[in-house]
């Protein structure tokens, strides 16, 4: 066995940070002789929380909060997690819920993933300012989404990262997400005693059946208090493999379900949506993986096409969110039949509601 000592220039790396959340991998490079292997830097033995961090470093950095946390993957990857704030703003974090002498009242955050607001969060919200405009329910997103102006119509639109947010994140009395809640929040929830006491519920965002997901109860250290699946099947895989109990699930189907209905004028297209795949997570992994040799030759293949064009079809393609960051590598296709549509063109439903076929993995 080899020891060796790593140490990170933390302050040199935070100084070129902006205010916001930020996620820094470790990689470790090994070169001896005729033996190169490059890997990210990981431990054998770890114990995995979503949302809690033990190891902590706060620092001001340029008259900025740099706060960074030690965190591993599933796999036991090391990575750190940066949350950069105005002093402002860190002080309404730390200490809004506290000095707020107001009677408290019912706050509800809703969200997606930080850049989008077209899944069932999205509809969710929509549905409550269209019914209950009264409440204090807000919508978080960036102002960079492209999703941003669609969800902006229904009012109560905060923009993430903006003094308001922080102020509200301080307040709330439920979460609400379609995927975990850090996505909304602008630093890790068990940092806040507003998040340790509040509701915290999982809209889902999509059926759970055939892929292990990572929303094991057991993950958290402040689980979710309701968990939405779409029938009882799914309900009973929630309770048996993902450790919630009966009364913390609820089978309402996902909040989307109801738009789908409303359709699209139908366009003579496929729609080609495959998933993500959790061991491509670079561009050498992407452009070398069996993934992109199957899409791109069955895109490309010269009996797809004639198929295409003797039926006077076209196909739209679009890969899964976390795999969008390689759709670059399908620039190349110059074919009037295949349209390569990346994230923010369309959302997922009305490409699911124009498109007469539905083909996925």
């Amino acid at each position: 066995n080899t020891e060796f000592l790593i140490n990170i220039p933390l302050k040199q790396i935070l100084k070129k940070l902006e205010v916001g959340a930020h996620i820094i991998d470790l990689w470790i490079n090994i070169n001896y002789n005729s033996f190169n292997i490059t890997r990210k830097l990981g431990l054998k033995e770890f114990e995995y929380k979503k949302d809690f961090f033990g190891k902590t470093r706060t620092l001001l950095v340029k008259n900025k909060v740099s706060c960074t946390y030690m965190d591993t993957t599933p796999y036991g990857n090391i990575k750190l997690l940066n949350y950069t704030h105005n002093i402002l703003a860190y002080l309404c974090l730390k200490y809004g819920n506290s000095i707020n002498k107001l009677p408290k009242k019912e706050v509800w955050l809703i969200g997606e993933r930080s850049d989008t607001a077209q899944d069932n969060g999205y509809h969710f919200f929509k549905y409550c300012r269209e019914n209950y405009p009264e409440l204090d329910i807000y919508y978080i997103v960036k102002s960079s989404s492209k999703d941003f102006e669609q969800v902006a119509q229904f009012g109560n639109v905060v923009k993430y990262g903006s003094f308001k947010h922080y102020w509200l994140v301080s307040q709330a009395t439920t979460y609400i997400g379609t995927h975990d809640l850090e996505y909304i929040l602008p630093t890790p929830g068990f940092e806040l005693s507003s998040y340790r006491e509040a509701k915290r519920v999982f809209l889902q965002h999509g059926v759970l059946g055939r892929k292990y997901v990572e929303y094991n109860k057991n993950f958290y250290e402040y689980p979710f208090d309701l968990f939405f699946v779409s029938s009882d099947c799914e309900k009973k895989l929630v309770e048996d493999k993902y450790s919630y109990s009966e009364k913390e699930i609820k089978v309402t189907g996902l909040s989307r379900f109801d738009s789908l209905l409303k359709k699209e004028k139908e366009k003579n297209s496929i729609l080609l949506i495959p998933t993500w795949r959790d061991w491509i997570v670079t561009e050498e992994q992407f452009s070398n993986s069996e993934y992109f040799e199957k899409y791109y030759s069955l895109l490309t293949n010269q009996k797809s096409i004639q198929i295409l064009e003797e039926s006077n079809l076209t196909i739209e393609f679009y890969i899964h969110y976390r795999m969008q960051q390689f759709i670059h590598h399908f620039d190349s296709i110059n074919n009037n039949r295949i349209k390569i549509i990346k994230l923010g063109e369309v959302s997922v439903q009305n490409l699911i509601q124009r498109n007469k076929l539905m083909i996925t993995d």
